[in-house]
């Protein structure tokens, strides 16, 4: 067979190739990647995932709430026309006083909660490499479910469902059963 032959057949084999390649299923790659949110609470790093939170807002007006009730409680704050709880995560985290928190992202509970810190740095996605079981030293553990890096940094994730219960076992009375 002729190199000219050899370069018509392997053309032919390429074009079927190419051809075949938008007939067929995508070969499933790796996990995809996961969106999240970077931000501050009295001053430490903190992620979100995405698929948690329902919206991120600034500046809210906060009307406040009967003073004594949960000091973590910062008031009420109306989304699309609803009243809903707003919490200060700092207080929640036991973190020391700090600045007003001017962001609060809405999150995906059963009901309605918005939890307010102090600074929104960075959306991002990240893929599965960059998300880790147990970031070491996170000073909210038990609200925390790993971590993730974000431009290079561990910030450990919050886990909204265990914020949404914690808020939920503060605001019942001593001795009544969830």
């Amino acid at each position: 067979m002729s190199d000219e032959a050899r370069a018509d057949d392997r053309a032919a084999e390429l074009r079927r190739a190419f051809d075949r390649s938008f007939a067929e299923a995508p070969a499933a790659g790796g996990a995809a990647p996961e969106s999240v949110l970077a931000v501050r609470i009295c001053d430490d790093p903190y992620a979100f995932r995405a698929a948690e939170v329902v919206a991120l807002h600034r500046d809210l007006t906060v009307s406040p709430y009967v003073a004594g009730v949960a000091r973590a409680l910062l008031g009420l704050a109306v989304f699309r026309g609803v009243p809903v709880p707003v919490y200060d995560l700092g207080e929640l985290f036991g973190a020391p006083p700090g600045a007003a928190p001017r962001w609060a992202v809405l999150a995906r509970a059963p009901s309605l909660v918005a939890l307010a810190f102090e600074r929104f740095e960075a959306h991002a996605l990240v893929g599965p490499e960059h998300l880790v079981a147990a970031p070491p030293g996170a000073r909210a553990g038990a609200l925390v479910r790993g971590g993730v890096i974000v431009g290079g940094a561990l910030r450990p994730l919050v886990h909204v469902a265990s914020v949404v219960d914690a808020i939920g076992r503060r605001a019942r009375p001593p001795g009544e059963e969830p």
